[in-house]
């Protein structure tokens, strides 16, 4: 996994998806597990350990824009 800044105020957002994605919210169907599986030559468990490292990212990313999303409509009611 490449080392990316998260900046500041989304720190507390990424730990918190992170937590989420463990505890399995917001897993994504079974038939995108095995995605372009049929690659020629490519060693299929490197192809499925780049796969699961990629849907982890997305998973953690749909559950940082999920929390945004509540913590966006929680200020807007407190307006």
């Amino acid at each position: 996994m490449d080392e990316r800044t998260i900046s500041p105020p989304n720190d507390q957002l990424r730990l918190e998806a992170e937590r989420l994605t463990q505890s399995g919210r917001g897993s994504l169907p079974p038939e995108h597990e095995l995605a372009g599986a049929e690659l020629r030559g490519t060693d299929p468990a490197q192809l499925i350990a780049q796969l699961l490292e990629q849907r982890h990212e997305l998973q953690v990313h749909q559950i940082e824009l999920e929390l945004q999303n509540e913590s966006l409509a929680q200020a807007n009611l407190d307006l």
